[in-house]
C-alpha cells in the first residue's frame, strides 16, 4: 500500500525491487501495488521507468539485478499470465517477454500492468514471474479492503511518511 505521502522515488524504486527481484519466484515478491489514486499516474511512470531498466542476465555478475526463470515451465506460466492480464483488459505499460538476444534460456524482461481492476486473474493469482499490478485506492478503508481481498497474502508493505496517522492499518490491514 503506497500513500501519497512519503518521497515517491524511494517508493517506486522500492517497489520495482520488490516486484522483479529474484525473476519474481519469490513468496514475497511485491506483485500487487496498491497506490493512492492522487499519485498513481506519478507511480505506474516511476515503475515502469525502471522495470524498462532492469538488467538481466547473469546472476553471479554484479551487474545484473535479475537473472532468468528457474525453468521452461514457470517461463511459460509467465508468459501465459501476461497474456492473461491483456486478455482480461489489464493495460501491459510494459510488456515483457523473451528478450531478443540469442542466448536461449528462460530469460524474460519485466511487466507492468496498470488498469488493474482487484478481481482480475493477474491481481488475484500468484504467478511468480516479474509481473507487477498497480492498483488505485481512494482511502484507507478502501486500500485495506483491496489488500485482503486476495486469495493469497503472504507479505505486505506499508509506504507512507506518516506512522502514527496511519497505525490503524497495521492493526486491522493484517489478515
Amino acid at each position: 500500500i503506497l500513500f501519497a505521502d512519503p518521497a515517491l522515488d524511494r517508493a517506486t524504486a522500492t517497489a520495482a525491487f520488490a516486484a522483479f527481484r529474484g525473476c519474481g519466484q519469490s513468496c514475497t515478491q511485491g506483485s500487487r501495488v496498491l497506490v493512492e489514486r492522487s499519485v498513481y499516474d506519478q507511480v505506474v511512470a516511476g515503475v515502469a521507468d525502471r522495470a524498462r531498466r532492469v538488467r538481466i542476465g547473469d546472476p553471479f555478475d554484479d551487474a545484473t539485478f535479475m537473472g532468468p526463470h528457474t525453468f521452461e515451465e514457470k517461463l511459460e506460466n509467465t508468459l501465459s499470465y501476461i497474456e492473461i492480464g491483456k486478455r482480461e483488459g489489464a493495460e501491459a505499460v510494459v510488456e515483457g517477454g523473451r528478450p531478443d538476444d540469442g542466448n536461449g534460456g528462460y530469460w524474460i524482461t519485466p511487466t507492468l500492468f496498470s488498469g488493474v481492476r482487484k478481481h482480475m486473474t493477474v491481481a488475484q493469482e500468484e504467478i511468480f514471474g516479474p509481473v507487477v499490478t498497480v492498483i488505485p485506492f481512494d482511502d484507507e478503508e478502501e486500500a485495506v479492503a483491496i489488500a485482503n481481498d486476495v486469495m493469497y497474502g503472504l507479505a505486505a508493505g506499508l509506504w507512507t511518511s506518516d506512522l502514527a496517522q496511519r497505525y490503524g492499518l497495521l492493526i486491522v490491514g493484517g489478515a
